[in-house]
């Protein structure tokens, strides 16, 4: 989100501006008003779309809580075991309640046991089939492997 903000205040608001005068020099010599609309909000809609549609599409088809895509792959070879048990299920962490697909978009707390380090919380959010809701309610315990370059980033391991 971090990036995402500093991209809009130092490309975002300067293209606006840079885009408004060009639009302004396109009204000055009778260009017709739809064309004069489609220079000026069609890089805004392009930056909007990549800051923020594209990281919703990538968690919605790359998900990584349950293996799937590229890094999920690694971590399932290369991660260390854990056991996780949860803490609490709800909605997502941004607020709300969210379905995509008629999914839901829910916020889990995990309590991550390896056996080596002291037991640590991990909060993530996850696209989650409704049937597999049942299966994630407090005290639920499943294995799960862990990123050894960062801790706070699981993978269920398949069952």
């Amino acid at each position: 989100m971090r990036r995402a903000l500093l991209t809009w205040l130092f490309i975002g608001i300067p293209l606006m501006f840079i885009l408004a005068i060009l639009g302004s020099r396109l009204n000055t010599l009778n260009y017709p008003a739809w064309s004069v609309f489609l220079v000026v909000s069609g890089p805004i809609i392009l930056l909007i779309f990549f800051l923020f549609g594209l990281p919703a599409l990538n968690q919605l088809f790359n998900n990584t809580f349950l293996g799937q895509g590229r890094k999920a792959s690694q971590i399932l070879k290369t991660g260390w075991p854990a056991t996780a048990t949860v803490l609490s299920i709800g909605e997502s962490s941004q607020g709300g309640v969210m379905t995509i697909n008629n999914q839901p978009f829910l916020n889990f707390k995990l309590l991550i046991e390896d056996g080596k380090n002291a037991p640590y919380e991990v909060s993530l959010d996850t696209l989650i089939a409704r049937s597999a809701v049942p299966q994630f309610q407090p005290g639920a315990k499943f294995k799960v492997r862990i990123d050894p370059v960062n801790p706070k980033i699981i993978v269920k391991e398949p069952s």
